[in-house]
């Protein structure tokens, strides 16, 4: 069983041979430990195929400022992270009519370098390829300042609806670019939560945003590949809508939710991509928190003949030694738990 088919088996619920492993890190994780990290990749393989960060990305780039094709200013004063976005290009809706969206060329963009966005060249039918298909909620508040979008939500809705339909286009023409290079899936990304709830009212996210995500997941799917959504912070509000939108992958933070609560709601319907704890076992744990954490997670989500993709975000804040624990742990105990049947 190659890469590409054990992850799609346990999307599907089709019984892989393993837990399929993805790789998920920061530029400043590669600076801090460097070799040894390297070392760690190739030792346990991710399934997925993955673009190993650059210099040439905002991740990578030095403290400063930089502005991206959007117009957006992202401001640095640390190493290997993104930034943050302190200039919008759109803080004033007069500026609108003469607002123009950028080409979605992959290759001219600093942002999507940091998604990933060189040549696929490199993929083949072995391993799994997810490329970036864009933010929605995110894109407003970086083209707009963040204040700004909550307040267009109660009293600009006109202005608003027609920014982020241009955002929903983008990301739909940018999709269609990477599914015609052979992806095998789209994810999308968008923060929608804070340590105990959404950032707006479910109902409020339910008459804006679902409608949007509607036509881009529904879209990509047309175009025959999967549908993979990230987002932070608790969204349990939310899950249910998004399986109901045909969402194929979910990874949400998992240490915000009861991972059981979670998994009634998603077991069998969805699969569910890592979410370690990155605030606390990962960073501050022991190797003995971290397997614990490992065999908690897979308890709870690998009982489906599929339903859960091993991922951890490493930052730089985690040892090395609990890096290489949950790599190993996610090959040592990641198999999926016999005796369970799909709910359907």
């Amino acid at each position: 069983m190659n890469c590409r088919e054990r992850v799609l088996r346990a999307i599907e619920f089709d019984g892989p041979d393993r837990v399929p492993h993805m790789h998920s890190y920061r530029f400043a994780t590669l600076e801090k430990h460097g070799k040894d990290f390297r070392e760690l990749l190739e030792k346990y393989p991710s399934d997925f195929w993955h673009v190993v960060p650059t210099g040439d990305t905002l991740e990578g780039m030095g403290r400063g400022s930089r502005t991206d094709e959007w117009g957006i200013t992202w401001v640095k004063v640390q190493m290997g992270y993104m930034g943050q976005p302190k200039g919008h290009p759109l803080e004033s809706w007069d500026d609108l009519d003469s607002f123009e969206v950028p080409d979605p060329d992959p290759g001219s963009s600093v942002y999507l370098r940091h998604h990933g966005g060189e040549s696929m060249t490199a993929a083949s039918g072995e391993k799994y390829v997810c490329m970036f298909g864009g933010n929605l909620f995110e894109r407003l508040q970086w083209l707009r300042g963040m204040r700004n979008v909550f307040l267009d939500l109660k009293s600009n809705r006109a202005k608003i609806r027609r920014l982020a339909d241009m955002i929903v286009d983008y990301n739909m023409e940018l999709s269609r670019i990477w599914c015609e290079r052979g992806a095998d899936a789209i994810v999308f990304s968008d923060d929608w939560g804070s340590q105990t709830g959404l950032m707006i009212r479910p109902s409020l996210w339910r008459e804006f945003f679902k409608p949007r995500y509607r036509l881009l997941f529904r879209g990509v799917r047309r175009m025959g590949v999967k549908v993979h959504f990230h987002s932070d912070g608790y969204i349990m509000d939310i899950v249910d809508d998004l399986i109901g939108l045909g969402l194929d992958v979910l990874n949400p933070q998992l240490n915000v939710h009861d991972m059981g609560a979670m998994s009634e709601v998603c077991g069998g319907r969805i699969c569910i991509r890592g979410g370690l704890d990155r605030q606390f076992i990962l960073p501050r744990g022991g190797v003995l928190d971290v397997r614990g954490h490992v065999r908690e997670v897979i308890g709870t989500f690998a009982g489906y003949d599929g339903g859960w993709i091993a991922c951890g975000e490493l930052g730089p804040d985690v040892p090395l030694a609990n890096c290489g624990e949950m790599m190993n742990d996610f090959y040592r105990y990641g198999r999926y738990h016999p005796g369970v049947r799909f709910r359907g």
